[in-house]
Order: structure tokens, then C-alpha cells, then sequence
């Protein structure tokens, strides 16, 4: 991965000027060459490094610490999608609107501040943009546990009592695809009241509309009708359940259209859709419980 002063080399002279701001430093007059090397300089200090992880927004400091637990680099498209894009702007439009100043995404206040650059790397599946912290950067900050703080909860008491789920949720997957091919629908939503009408059979009959969706999701169902494609659907019976069921859940982190907050008993919204972005919701959550002991018990409430 590139350093600090080799990404800050390829930058144009207003973007230096910007990052100089951010960090409060009086950036000297010189070559494009030299003001980088000032500039590195000067971030690589610990000192002004802690100072402005502290202030950092905590959208920012998230944002920061998934990077981090992804190694220090990410596809950019993954971090646009949950964390926000980069304006594309060039130096003139830079110096009129001066977005740096109101950050549109938490991962355009990280890049103003330099704490993240963007390059093409090689993959199996071609070159793709990354976001990445430059690699003597990544090894002064800290990890995630010294960036945020711990959520204000305490664990409680093991149960007297342990109930696993297991494997119920690829049991109804099984029964919803039955049906579904014995008696096809015509569209979704007949799909999910033909759902609905499972309950009785369903192991976990609360879960059947995120069970359907997730079906839709990995290409198990065809949607016009509804109904399984017989070649996946021999293939989902042939993968052991633990295999099939790591595939659904990962569905459910990737999906856009199963939205969580509109299936919270009490919660309502004023519009219709929903206003939140499902996909960013959902791993915001999921970044927070990645702060709580694995080991620990937590009360729900």
C-alpha cells in the first residue's frame, strides 16, 4: 500500500492547502514536492494525529474504524455505499464551494483530512477503485477500541436456560419453496400472503416475510412467477444447512430492499417508502454490536 507522502505527491496544490486547514497548520510556500513533505511531516507528528482523531464527528470515527477492521483498504464502492461518496470536484470548484467545510459523507471528511486516499488495485475480477490508509498512517492509529468509545451498557447474568435456533430458519426456507413450487404466485406480494398462510407450519413463523425476501435475494425464486428455479433449488438441498444459512444471512447484511426499522413493532414512518437507507441502517447497528463482547450476555431491551 502507498505511503502518506507518495499519495500526498499525486494531490494538487489546493487539496494540500486543504488538508493544511483541516489539521491546523501553516502550510509553507514551495514546491508541490515540498509541501507534501511539510505536510507529511507534520500529520505523521503523534501529537497532531491524536488531536484530530479526537475531534473527528463520530459518523467519521465509524467510518475510520471500518476501514481499519477491513485491514486498512476497502472497495470504495463498499465504503460509498454505507458511509457516503467523495464529491468529484477539481481545484477551481474546490476553491469556490469549499465543500471540505461541510463535509457531504463521513468518508469525504476523512479524505479532506488525508486520512484516506483512493487508487485502482488488481483483483481476480479485474482493477477496482479502493479506499485505503496510507500504509505508515495505518500503523499510528490505534484500533477500533481506542477510536470509539464503548457503548454505555453492561452485560448481565448468563441464563439459567440456552435456546438455539439452529437450523429453523433453512427448515421454513424449505417449507416457503415447497409451497411455492407445488403452487406457484404470481407476483411478490401474493407470494407473502401465501407466506403468511405457512404460519402454522413455520418453525419461526415471524421471520417467514424476511425469509421470502432473503429467497428473492440470493435467486432462489424466480419472480415472475414466484416460484424456485429447480437447478438452485436441488443445489440449496445438496449444501450442508450451515453453508446455506451463512448464504442468507450474508443476503440480509447485502440486502437494499429488506428494510429492518419498518418491522419494528411501534416504530412508524410519516412517509411511504421508508426515508432511511435500509443497507446503511442496518450496518450502522452492526458496527455498533461489533463493539460488545462476543462472550458477554446482553439484554435485548
Amino acid at each position: 500500500m502507498r505511503t502518506l507522502l507518495q499519495s500526498l505527491q499525486d494531490q494538487d496544490r489546493t487539496y494540500l492547502r486543504i488538508v493544511a486547514e483541516l489539521w491546523g497548520m501553516d502550510l509553507p510556500i514551495g514546491t508541490r514536492s515540498e509541501m507534501s513533505h511539510s505536510l507529511t511531516a507534520y500529520i505523521l507528528d503523534p501529537s497532531n494525529l491524536e488531536d484530530v482523531l479526537d475531534a473527528l464527528p463520530s459518523e467519521s470515527t465509524t467510518c475510520l474504524s471500518f476501514i481499519l477492521d477491513h485491514g486498512g483498504h476497502v472497495p470504495y464502492t463498499d465504503l460509498s455505499r454505507r458511509f457516503g461518496t467523495i464529491r468529484d470536484m477539481g481545484p477551481a470548484k474546490r476553491e469556490r464551494e469549499k465543500p471540505w467545510r461541510n463535509a457531504s459523507s463521513p468518508t469525504e471528511a476523512l479524505w479532506y483530512r488525508s486520512l484516506i486516499q483512493r487508487a485502482f488495485a488488481d483483483s481476480p475480477t479485474g482493477p477496482h477503485e479502493i479506499a485505503f490508509i496510507p500504509q505508515d498512517l495505518l500503523a499510528m492509529i490505534p484500533k477500533r477500541n481506542n477510536l470509539v468509545d464503548p457503548l454505555p451498557i453492561q452485560p448481565t447474568e448468563p441464563p439459567e436456560e440456552v435456546l438455539t435456533s439452529g437450523f429453523s430458519f433453512i427448515d421454513d426456507s424449505v417449507t416457503i419453496m415447497a409451497a411455492l413450487r407445488v403452487q406457484p404466485a404470481p407476483d411478490s406480494k401474493e407470494a407473502g400472503k401465501r407466506v403468511h398462510g405457512l404460519s402454522e407450519y413455520l418453525r419461526l413463523p415471524a421471520a417467514g416475510e424476511l425469509n421470502l425476501q432473503l429467497l428473492l435475494d440470493r435467486g432462489l425464486l424466480g419472480i415472475d412467477p414466484v416460484t424456485p428455479f429447480p437447478d438452485r433449488l436441488a443445489l440449496f438441498l445438496e449444501n450442508p444447512s450451515g453453508v446455506e444459512l451463512g448464504y442468507l444471512l450474508q443476503s440480509w447484511k447485502d440486502s437494499t430492499i429488506w428494510n429492518d426499522l419498518s418491522h419494528v413493532d411501534g416504530l412508524l414512518s410519516s412517509t411511504d417508502p421508508w426515508p432511511n437507507d435500509a443497507h446503511q441502517s442496518r450496518n450502522s447497528v452492526l458496527d455498533l454490536l461489533r463493539l460488545l463482547d462476543d462472550d458477554a450476555w446482553w439484554y435485548l431491551d
